[in-house]
């Protein structure tokens, strides 16, 4: 997370990117805790909060971004970066300064 970024701010990627329907986050919140669930077993604080965020409602999702948040650094960046490749999300170029 970059300093300017807010605790809990999730951005715009995974389950909570604007643009992607119900079916789609879903999937993205199993592929999670799937993961999750395998690197560090189901007792792991961030898997419960993730089945419960498949009910849809936002206060869920968002109970997630404050389990992510709480996991030590190095643990999070590996999460992340194994899913990213999952999901194979591919980053936006950054748009060229034309100043």
């Amino acid at each position: 997370m970059n300093a300017a970024a807010a605790p809990n701010d999730t951005g715009n990627w995974g389950p909570w990117a604007p643009a992607i329907d119900w079916a789609e986050k879903l999937a993205r919140l199993r592929s999670l805790r799937t993961l999750v669930d395998a690197m560090y077993g189901t007792k792991h604080p961030l898997v419960r909060p993730l089945a419960i965020a498949e009910s849809g409602e936002p206060e869920d999702l968002q109970l997630v971004a404050i389990e992510l948040d709480r996991m030590p650094a190095k643990d999070r960046r590996k999460v992340l970066s194994i899913y990213a490749r999952v999901i194979g999300y591919k980053p936006k170029p950054e748009p060229e300064d034309r100043s």
